[in-house]
């Protein structure tokens, strides 16, 4: 309080005094430098000679009222020019402050300085400009010109943010930035193997490289490299000639012009005209993956005169207002009309008739082509605020882990900032840098807040001038905040905790374990660990290998011990490789080991030993953690959950099948979907929901084509489905509304070996829903990322006869698999798949009754679907193989007694989401809220000659959320 009173007064004073003041020619500046207020000054001395003075500061808060002052050591006046300078440290990022200088009879050297003082550190040129101008700027400097400050409480959208991350990435790196609007995108048909000519002479429908026919056959001329097709007619007799080209990636805004090199040929037998004759070019979209009329342009073909020759068809898409976002796939309908049709080559051009252009289009582009961002993570929002999250993953792009010098050496976490979140280092890396010590007076980070353009240019500096950078220490310490069987190596301590073989050169530094290893290095934890395995499934170390190539002999293995084991052996271990790991986006190697389908893993875990990579070199480990298990205590019982406040989502519709099926085509084409319809039992006249799917049951050498529809059995009852070569059989039950599905494939190899150099194909009989029958999906209600989700049916198999062929393939599957898609891109998907039955032949049972015990979920693209498939096995399906239909060797375990499943499938979506970003197979990151339900297909694929009957039940995927 006697401050603040004596502050009044001297303030008081200084004003009031001024004019009588011994000192002439005087001068007063408030100033910023190096992170300190600058208070400056200079004046002339008539008297007073060998007084003292003081220079004052004094801050103010928002309400105007004082908050601090502070005084300089003592100045002693001398006779003529005096000048002098002091810095007080500023505690904020903007302050108000008011500077004075006073001898000690309290008489002012000079007037009095009022100043708002700011951290602000990019030299604004010109000041008349908006934010984009300056972050854009290359030159950047600690210097303060407070008259061009602007906009200092704006936040920062998205787009200035990619523009500041842009232009510091290639600053560093010495990159240009190419201030020209997008070029042309062409795609050209190109074939180098002659095996991969198109040959439709038995089907409807092709997919080669991105490229689908549709009612058309055809083929692609490699010598000259165009694709060629021929109408071919519908089921309805029209023409609809169709050429889809999907996998692009191209921003509409740039590619709105779409040129087709094209020709036309007449058919023998038939005379083209192409008067009232168009040309309809439809697109899909990164939000949208449906193709329909709002997406489409009609080209009229009557002014070509001449169609024999090649042309240039141009169709301005700017117009076209569903053509936005990002456009992944075009289908061409050169005409409705019967005739050859050519295509050299579709070029994506930016149209002459719009200029649509932004400023920060070159630096959008330059972000997305270094991988600094992901453009369909910021499609339509680019005006919108960029949050702290967003702006720090991407700057964690823009320069080497080794550009952040520590600073604080002490800090080992933050407060608000999971340790397992994304980028969580890189976080911890800007506080042990000073670039930042959080947002608040707390140290959090706040990361979901926005950042205002004052915050953001103080953070460019701190991060491009190192003395700038902060001091300081924060109380988290995520060592404290993980499980007591962690490893941080924050002490030496961590370190004794292992006995290392092979190993030398051992330190640490910043909670990080470095040393020499020589070949096949290995390192013992000596304490006994106590791990109850169900609560810990996965360990999760980061490694960094101090050179830049990957290592050559990649292997990394961890032993572990249970209760009652005492010796180190593969039985005990779970070998990973550096494929299977990924790079986080500082560079180093995150193996992420997995104990969910080990079943050594179980009781209690008490030591473990860690191989290393196996080749010699510099490693340095950050890290090994147990990672608890999400859904370890979670409740599976259906009621359970709803008792604890879930609501549950039957995610399949006509889950009782009531209003029956359609029927496809053997040969699975565009037109299948409604060939036929079997509703003989049903009492509604709603049109089906599912679909049943007698697939590739006549396409290779020996086979019996068999069409459910047209080579229907007609002596049956109502409730039965079934062709009169006694292949398919499909029977709905009434009293209990269950399916029977019967695949005889002995009928169609007739004892005969499936020889894969023969039959390309394999008989398949499957029960379908998706989209296509129930109508525009709700990727919202189907939302992958549902708090549990279950799959939950009754099965039984009934029937199964043998009589394989041992000189050939010999596979008996019964699966359900669902259609996973990501919401950016429909048009992919993920085989989502449980496997209900699955006996193949082996050297030991040449009958194809081998039981598979394997617990790992497979894993690998599909070349038939193009697609990739994750399967859970028999052995996680009916938790232990024993459970199973084929419980040992040789048994199949045909009963009329039904068996439950309900199985928790949220732990392997987890698991498909975290391997389709590893391998990067949609070509972005998701997750599990990104992706959706579509569909679902439940049945039969068979390699051979076996009889097989299975009845389901109660069928349906259950979502659960609070």
């Amino acid at each position: 309080m006697k401050r603040r009173i004596l502050l009044t007064v001297i303030l008081m004073l200084a004003l009031s005094v001024c004019a009588a003041s011994a000192f002439t020619n005087s001068s007063l500046s408030v100033d910023f430098q190096e992170g300190n207020i600058l208070v400056s000054g200079s004046f002339s001395a008539n008297s007073n000679v060998g007084d003292t003075y003081n220079v004052f500061l004094a801050t103010y808060g928002s309400n105007g009222i004082v908050e601090k002052v502070e005084l300089s050591s003592d100045f002693t006046v001398k006779s003529g020019s005096n000048s002098f300078s002091h810095a007080f440290a500023m505690t904020k990022d903007e302050q108000d402050v008011r500077a004075f200088v006073l001898t000690e009879k309290l008489m002012p050297v000079c007037g009095d300085v009022t100043q708002k003082v700011i951290y602000e550190y990019i030299d604004w040129q010109p000041a008349d400009k908006n934010f984009y101008t300056a972050v854009t700027n290359s030159e950047y400097t600690s210097t303060t010109d407070f008259s061009k400050y602007i906009k200092n409480d704006e936040n920062v959208t998205v787009a200035e943010a990619i523009a500041i991350a842009a232009r510091l990435h290639s600053n560093y790196y010495n990159k240009e930035i190419n201030d020209k609007d997008a070029s042309e995108y062409k795609y050209v048909l190109e074939m180098d193997d002659a095996s991969k000519l198109i040959d439709l002479s038995d089907r409807n429908q092709i997919n080669l490289d991105g490229i689908n026919l549709n009612y058309a056959t055809g083929g692609i001329d490699e010598e000259n490299s165009y694709l060629y097709c021929t109408s071919t007619k519908k089921d309805n007799g029209w023409y609809d000639p169709q050429i889809v080209i999907n996998g692009l990636s191209l921003e509409a805004r740039h590619y709105n012009k779409v040129t087709l090199r094209i020709k036309y040929e007449t058919v023998p037998g038939n005379y083209i005209s192409l008067r009232n004759q168009s040309l309809q070019l439809f697109f899909k979209t990164n939000n949208d993956g449906t193709i329909d009329e709002a997406k489409s342009k009609r080209c009229p073909l009557s002014s070509f005169s001449s169609v024999t020759n090649w042309f240039d068809l141009e169709l301005d898409m700017s117009s076209v207002e569903s053509w936005k976002d990002v456009i992944t796939g075009i289908r061409i309908d050169p005409l409705d009309n019967i005739a050859k049709f050519y295509l050299d080559s579709v070029t994506f051009t930016k149209s002459e008739k719009v200029d649509n252009s932004e400023w920060y289009d070159p630096y959008v582009e330059y972000a997305k082509d270094q991988g600094i961002i992901r453009l369909e993570d910021y499609t339509g929002k680019l005006h919108d605020s960029i949050t702290r999250q967003d702006f720090y993953n991407m700057l964690v792009k823009c320069f080497p882990e080794s550009y952040y010098t520590t600073k604080n050496s002490g800090i080992f976490g933050i407060p608000d900032v999971d340790k397992n979140m994304r980028n969580s280092e890189y976080y911890l890396l800007l506080y042990r840098a000073g670039i930042t010590l959080g947002a608040d007076s707390n140290r959090n980070m706040l990361l979901d807040g926005t950042f205002k353009r004052s915050e953001a240019v103080g953070f460019i500096n701190r991060l491009l001038v190192s003395g700038n950078r902060l001091s300081g220490s924060v109380s988290a310490n995520w060592a404290n905040t993980g499980s007591s069987y962690d490893v941080e190596f924050n002490t030496l301590l961590d370190r004794y905790s292992f006995t290392f073989t092979r190993a030398s050169s051992l330190s640490t530094n910043d909670g990080k374990l470095s040393m020499t290893s020589q070949y096949d290095s290995y390192m013992v934890y000596n304490k006994t660990l106590g791990v109850d395995a169900d609560k810990y499934k996965k360990l999760r170390i980061r490694i960094k290998p101090q050179y830049t190539t990957a290592p050559t002999n990649n292997q990394f293995e961890f032993f572990f011990l249970p209760s009652g084991v005492s010796s180190y052996s593969s039985t005990y271990s779970i070998v990973t490789t550096v494929e299977n790991t990924y790079l986080d986006d500082l560079g180093w190697y995150i193996f992420d080991v997995s104990f969910e389908f080990n079943p050594k893993w179980s009781g209690t875990i008490n030591k473990y030993r860690l191989d290393l990579i196996n080749d010699a070199g510099k490693y340095t480990i950050d890290y090994i953690r147990f990672i608890e298990n999400e859904y370890y205590g979670l409740p599976t019982d259906h009621d359970e959950l709803i008792n604890q406040g879930y609501t549950a989502t039957r995610l399949m519709q006509d889950e009782h099948f009531e209003r029956g099926f359609y029927i496809g085509k053997v040969d699975q084409s565009v037109s299948s979907q409604n060939h036929g319809r079997f509703t003989d039992y049903c009492n509604t006249s709603e049109l089906p929901l599912w679909q049943i799917g007698p697939w590739w049951q006549g396409t290779g050498e020996g086979f019996t084509t068999v069409d459910l529809y047209e080579d229907r059995d007609t002596t049956t009852d109502k409730y039965t489905l079934a062709d009169k070569y006694g292949v398919n059989t499909i029977t709905y039950n009434p009293e209990t509304k269950s399916i029977t599905q019967r695949l005889n494939a002995t009928k169609i190899y007739n004892g005969q070996p499936h020889d894969v150099d023969t039959y390309t194909w394999w008989p398949h009989q499957l029960l379908e829903q998706n989209t296509g029958y129930t109508g525009a999906v709700d990727k919202e209600r189907n939302s992958a990322g549902a708090d549990r989700m279950f799959v939950e049916l009754d099965i039984r198999m009934t029937d199964f006869k043998n009589t394989t062929n041992s000189d050939g393939t010999n596979v008996c599957q019964y699966l359900i698999y669902f259609y996973l898609r990501p919401k950016a891109n429909p048009s992919q998907r993920i085989w989502f798949g449980l496997t209900v039955f699955n006996t193949s032949a082996s050297s030991q049972n040449p009958v194809g009754l081998t039981a598979p015990t394997t617990t790992k979920p497979g894993w690998s693209p599909d070349s038939a679907a193009h697609q990739y498939m994750y399967g859970m096995p028999m052995a996680v399906v009916f938790d232990g193989i024993e459970n199973s239909f084929n419980p040992s060797n040789g048994v199949a375990a045909v009963s009329d007694e039904w068996k439950k499943i309900r199985l928790d499938v949220t732990p392997h979506i987890d698991r498909a989401v975290e391997w389709a970003n590893r391998d990067n197979i949609f070509g972005f990151e998701v997750t599990k809220d990104d992706m959706y339900f579509d569909g679902v297909n439940i049945g039969y694929e068979i390699h051979g000659n076996y009889d097989c009957t299975f009845e389901f039940k109660n069928f349906n995927m259950i979502s659960y959320n609070k």
